[in-house]
C-alpha cells in the first residue's frame, strides 16, 4: 500500500480494518504500507498494489 500520508493512515485504522473485514473476513495477507511523496496524479491520497495467484486445478 503507497499512501501519502502515513500518519493519516494511521489515523484512520479502525475504518479501514472494517472495510477489509467486509470484503476478506479475517483473512488477512501480508501487507507493506509505504509513505510516498506524490503520486503520477496530484488527488490520489492512496494506490494499492496486489497479486494473486490460481491453482492449475482453476
Amino acid at each position: 500500500i503507497f499512501v501519502s500520508n502515513r500518519d493519516d493512515y494511521h489515523a484512520h485504522l479502525k475504518q479501514l480494518g472494517k472495510v477489509h473485514r467486509s470484503f476478506f473476513g479475517i483473512y488477512y495477507p501480508a501487507t507493506a504500507l509505504f509513505e510516498i511523496s506524490r503520486f503520477f496524479q496530484d488527488e490520489a491520497l492512496i494506490e494499492i498494489e496486489g497479486l494473486a495467484v490460481i491453482g492449475a486445478d482453476e
